[in-house]
């Protein structure tokens, strides 16, 4: 006698859902001339699903949308890439805004980006005290060569001191002055 042996066998399927590393990155303007927009884009991914927000921060202040600055914070999903994409936007950059970026997700994944603003409008001039000062350094001296000879009251070769430098350029300047009295050469004006 043959019996029959019946099975009966349920399966329930899931989709598989591929699972993702997260990860966070900010791109972006790192240099802008003064006036000039400032663009930073922080692109970040969960393992599952995109976090739930970013937030960004200048030198650890929270930052939020500024009708009167002119700075914009967007944000938009990429499902297909399970992505949470946040634009900051300043149209017209100022000195201050110069300093570091941060973004930060929910799931607190951080990253950073430095930016700096160039005051191109302004000239190269070493800032340092109005005592500090050297005359006529890189000038062209009387002779077309920067060099010049300048008379005291007592008819010997004296170099001026009057123009913004640092101590260190100070000191080495008033040295090779002392020096250059010592030996009777020509100074640099």
């Amino acid at each position: 006698m043959l019996s029959k042996l019946s099975f009966h066998l349920q399966l329930k399927l899931e989709p598989v859902i591929p699972r993702h590393n997260p990860a966070i990155s900010v791109s972006g303007t790192k240099y802008v001339e003064k006036g000039d927009p400032i663009h930073l884009v922080c692109n970040s991914t969960g393992t599952v699903d995109p976090p739930e927000n970013l937030d960004w921060f200048k030198d650890g202040i929270k930052l939020s949308p500024d009708g009167e600055r002119q700075l914009k914070i967007d944000k938009f999903h990429v499902r297909t890439t399970r992505t949470l994409v946040s634009v900051l936007d300043i149209m017209h950059s100022r000195m201050d805004d110069a300093g570091t970026y941060v973004c930060r997700s929910s799931n607190l994944a951080i990253t950073s980006t430095k930016v700096h603003v160039l005051n191109g409008l302004t000239k190269n001039v070493r800032r340092t005290s109005a005592t500090d000062t050297v005359e006529g350094v890189g000038d062209q001296g009387s002779d077309g060569h920067g060099y010049s000879e300048s008379r005291g009251p007592d008819g010997g070769n004296h170099a001026s001191s009057r123009c913004q430098a640092s101590p260190v350029v100070i000191f080495f300047l008033c040295a090779m002055t002392f020096l250059a009295r010592l030996s009777g050469v020509r100074t640099l004006r």
